[in-house]
């Protein structure tokens, strides 16, 4: 126990210095590196109970982490220093308390332990299960809107950036010229793709469809929203309707979303696609991005968005600084929505069989997607990182693995009994979000939950190491410089949106 704890000593005294330190960085980096490796076999044996051995072990590899990204670098250098030295400070301060509860009485800790969790696995289930009660009847549009005289319509832009896409796209442009909206332009960007694409786009010339030709992204631009912002910039309409390719309308779906926001005054509008494909990986391992943010209750700065579906008013998205106030954000229409929602602009909707808004991407672009998207959700903290995956860990995984220790032991007590409730509690919970996102797959899905967790648990990691250590690349393009990058002036917060 004794060389263990002085192993994270010395880690988190080496990481500070790194933090004041100028020209012998990569030397005491390495030092602290050094130390963290020799330390992490103490870990296991430190321990008597095999949970805190298990917990001491892992906390340990994540303070391996925390070194190296020194030696990597791969982050703007300030950020990097101080957010090494307070994720070393936090986990060094964890590894006491793990320390100290050895030293007390372990079983019994962990016993009363199990039992406090479970009981706030309960509460939080009983708490997510009415937020998400709640939303999924607040989400949705009222059947059959009826929108304005059509003198009175506005224009609206559907535009579509579509990179390696000839797998979707005549499908999906197939579905927008069938929309029953009138005053209606098709927009559709090429973005450098290396396939068929253009052809394609270029085969719907004859239907009206606008074909504009991409660029490389410039220096600190991702390049979905460069195409975007191309994309705002030559479109005529007053709404602007990005989607994906793999998203698809039905004729009756764009005048719906128009006569919605118009009724409810809103000047944006994120919508969540329906996956209504049979049994297939994407459906029974879909990623749980929309669980969450279905369950976690609803924040001025955290609203619900779509990141493959939403409209949004031109006037409003210039007014927002466009897509250069967020060029090297990954999920920028979280930034606008978030604004907008503050004045009550913004309204979040969960497709139906009657709005007819769907998705078809396939379980390997989710696990892309995700990947891209939960590093820098987590701000780029390894610890925070950490602290995710014990928290889903806890409430969603915890519960069952007790459940089937308690029953290999043949114990019946308190422990397996709040377990139970526990599953059964997040189990109903997930089915409640499957019936609405994949009404025809829902029932086999939500047996998948277990292995879904374990997913999701383990694409956190891979998005922090590949960040870290490796490159992160979304269609041939490797996305880690403009995530990681320094800010560039541009990027400076934007003044609040308000009422014209």
């Amino acid at each position: 126990m004794m060389v263990w704890l002085l192993s994270i000593g010395a880690v988190t005294i080496l990481l500070f210095i790194a933090s004041k330190v100028d020209r012998s960085l990569r030397l005491v980096s390495e030092a602290a590196l050094g130390a963290a490796i020799a330390g992490a076999p103490f870990a296991l044996v430190s321990f008597s109970y095999p949970l805190l051995a298990i917990a001491a072990l892992i906390l340990h590899l994540w303070l391996i982490v925390l070194p190296a990204r020194l030696i990597m670098g791969r982050l703007e250098r300030q950020f990097l220093l101080r957010s090494t030295w307070q994720n070393a400070l936090i986990g060094a301060g964890v590894c006491f308390v793990l320390a100290a509860t050895q030293m007390w009485q372990p079983q019994a800790i962990v016993h009363y332990g199990l039992i406090f969790w479970f009981v706030g696995c309960i509460v939080a289930g009983i708490y997510f299960l009415g937020q998400l009660w709640w939303n999924t009847r607040r989400y949705k549009i009222p059947a059959l809107l009826t929108h304005p005289k059509l003198k009175d319509l506005p224009t609206i832009s559907v535009c579509i950036a579509a990179r390696n896409e000839d797998h979707a796209l005549a499908d999906c442009l197939s579905r927008v010229l069938a929309s029953d909206y009138p005053k209606l332009e098709v927009l559709v960007l090429d973005d450098c793709s290396q396939d068929s694409t253009s052809s394609i786009i270029a085969s719907f010339a004859h239907d009206g469809v606008r074909f504009i030709q991409g660029d490389q992204p410039a220096t600190g631009w991702l390049g979905k929203n460069q195409a975007r912002q191309t994309l705002a910039q030559q479109a005529s309409g007053d709404y602007l309707f990005f989607m994906d390719v793999d998203t698809y309308v039905a004729p009756e779906s764009i005048s719906q979303v128009v006569a919605y926001a118009l009724n409810q005054g809103l000047q944006m509008v994120g919508i969540l696609p329906q996956n209504r494909l049979g049994l297939q990986p994407a459906t029974l391992f879909g990623t749980l991005t929309y669980f969450w943010r279905l369950a976690v209750p609803i924040r001025k700065d955290r609203v619900p968005v779509s990141t493959s579906c939403w409209l949004i008013r031109a006037s409003s998205l210039q007014q927002l600084g466009g897509f250069a106030s967020v060029s090297r954000k990954m999920v920028p229409e979280g930034s606008f929505a978030a604004r907008l929602a503050v004045h009550d602009q913004y309204r979040f909707v969960v497709s139906d069989a009657i709005l007819g808004v769907t998705t078809a991407k396939h379980w390997h672009s989710q696990v892309e997607s995700a990947v891209r998207v939960s590093y820098p959700a987590q701000h780029r903290q390894p610890l925070q990182v950490l602290a995710v995956c014990a928290v889903e860990f806890g409430l969603c995984l915890a519960p069952p693995v007790v459940i089937i220790v308690r029953l290999i032991q043949q114990r019946t007590d308190v422990i397996l009994w709040l377990a139970l409730v526990a599953s059964a509690l997040f189990l109903f919970n997930y089915y409640l979000v499957l019936l609405r996102v994949q009404p025809k797959s829902w029932l086999l899905a939500g047996l998948c939950w277990s292995v879904v967790i374990v997913q999701e648990i383990v694409l956190h990691i891979s998005s922090m190491l590949q960040y870290e250590f490796s490159d992160v690349n979304w269609k041939g393009r490797n996305v880690c410089y403009p995530v990681l990058a320094p800010r560039s002036p541009r990027e400076l917060p934007h003044p609040s949106f308000g009422r014209q």
